[in-house]
């Protein structure tokens, strides 16, 4: 179909970044009718390169690599239409700056128009084009347009309609809620101060969203049923206590829906479209015989509570102690993520066996929330901008000094851990505030300097401007896109 790839050019693949830091695994995008095919084609020869040490069981192993850092050059990207044999092709016009992000390709339901997000390179700046696939002209349709110490968040919670009207999440109210854009204009259809994580599924018949949200509890994701003509009139479907998520088919009648609390692991079952549960896929009843059965005897509760920033925003924490004992004091395992993105750690929903473990060997267990964490609006996530390794400092301090207030806490013995972002956050803890944590575990921070710069390209550009800057000279970092990487660098971490 394709001619000319091979060396630094490449079709039909997501280019490094793309696939890491703003997850579109893909480079290729049928229309529905299959008369059209999009294809990327991306060139790397102005990626600088790097030498990467892989470091195995059978031993270690160097590469090189084309390694975007932040403020180097990017890849050139292009897309063309063409049809399945590869005739016809059409070059599409993405415009005339070639320092842009492909964000996301999508084809209307009637595959007569192409869909593309163009994302600037400093992540300020969102235009959806629509483009006619027999010629690869491109209008803009609308644009997204961040404030001025802000970002804009890429999402995949959106859904062409039949009638070629868009159902879209927007931050624009400050706020991740769901709009529809139709003939030009732009309708509200949730809104306060909570956050739509992602839409589930549309019934255009009945012309209803399905949705998750945390309209009731920032600790808490619930599914949510809107119709488009009575916006803000929301039902909840899922019930109250629990983490979801949840799956629907594309006739939007059942679901399949997980969910967790912090005495549950996870259970999934099948929903009809009001979320009335019509049987267990996997109920996973920690009874005889489950894994976690021997240890439920000792499985205490976990505590929930909130303090302040030092700018008045409201913190959440969560703690698990051993039974406590009058007049004794125990040590503190302090475990933090801290980034944006993916960065929510407080929720309702279960944390695993390791909490429980470390209760169970005479350790307190607690995690707070810092400013710059996902899900509660851009004005709180908004506060790294530019301030990376500052805010989220302050605020586990504020989550140690609160632990050292508490009778029953050793305040010598409070050890910290953080994995990826929350890996580089563990160095800066200990740099910015020595003497408050006894040790420190750094995870997937990084075995090298240049090991952190691909996980910074994003997000340093994004929020620290355009260079290197101080925290990738230290092997600080930043997380990408959606999976908010750190220091660690792990390809592999995290999810939208």
């Amino acid at each position: 179909m394709t001619t000319g790839g091979g060396g630094t050019v490449h079709f039909g693949e997501a280019e490094f970044v793309a696939q890491e830091e703003m997850d579109r695994r893909t480079g290729y995008w049928w229309s529905p009718d299959e008369q059209y095919v999009a294809v990327e084609r991306f060139d790397e020869a102005p990626v600088h390169t790097a030498t990467r040490a892989s470091i195995g069981a059978t031993g270690t192993k160097v590469y090189e690599q084309r390694y975007p850092a932040a403020g180097t050059p990017n890849v050139l990207v292009d897309l063309y239409i063409m049809k399945p044999d590869g005739s016809g092709q059409a070059k599409v016009d993405l415009g005339t700056n070639p320092d842009i992000y492909l964000a996301r390709v999508d084809w209307t339901p009637d595959g007569r128009m192409l869909l593309v997000q163009r994302q600037s390179r400093d992540q300020k700046l969102l235009e959806m084009l629509r483009v006619d696939p027999a010629t690869g002209k491109s209008t803009v349709l609308f644009t997204e347009k961040s404030g001025v110490k802000s970002w804009l968040n890429l999402s995949d919670a959106y859904h062409v309609l039949k009638d070629g009207s868009l159902i879209w999440r927007s931050e624009r109210s400050g706020y991740g809620q769901l709009y529809r854009f139709a003939s030009g204009k732009w309708t509200q259809l949730t809104k306060g101060d909570w956050v739509v994580t992602d839409l589930v599924g549309v019934d255009e018949t009945k012309g209803r969203l399905f949705f998750l949200g945390n309209k009731h509890d920032v600790l808490e994701q619930q599914l949510y049923s809107v119709d488009v003509a009575k916006p803000n009139v929301i039902t909840k479907l899922t019930e109250t206590g629990w983490w979801n998520s949840a799956t629907m088919d594309a006739a939007a009648s059942r679901f399949i829906i997980s969910r967790s609390n912090p005495k549950q692991p996870t259970q999934v079952y099948l929903a009809d479209a009001t979320g009335k549960r019509l049987s267990w896929i996997n109920e996973n009843a920690v009874v005889e015989g489950h894994p976690y059965y021997p240890y439920l005897a000792s499985h205490q509760e976990t505590k929930f509570g909130t303090l302040k920033a030092k700018n008045g925003m409201t913190l959440h924490w969560e703690m698990i102690t051993p039974p406590l004992e009058p007049g004794k004091k125990y040590p503190v395992f302090f475990e933090h993520y801290g980034g944006p993105g993916t960065g929510q750690v407080v929720t309702r929903g279960w944390q695993g066996a390791l909490p429980q473990y470390l209760v169970d060997r005479g350790w307190i267990y607690f995690k707070i929330d810092n400013r710059g964490s996902y899900n509660r609006g851009k004005a709180f996530e908004d506060q790294i901008y530019h301030a990376m390794g500052t805010v989220e400092v302050e605020d586990q301090l504020s989550g140690a000094n609160y632990l050292k207030s508490l009778p029953f806490v050793e305040p010598s013995k409070i050890a910290t851990y953080g994995w990826s972002y929350g890996g580089y956050m563990s160095l800066k803890m200990l740099e910015k505030t020595p003497g408050v944590y006894a040790a420190a575990v750094s995870a997937r921070a990084g075995h090298r300097l240049a090991a952190v710069r691909h996980a910074l390209y994003r997000a340093v550009s994004r929020r620290s401007g355009e260079g290197p800057g101080e925290l990738c000279d230290v092997g600080g970092g930043r997380g990408g896109q959606q999976d908010r990487r750190s220091v660690a660098a792990d390809p592999r971490h995290g999810g939208r």
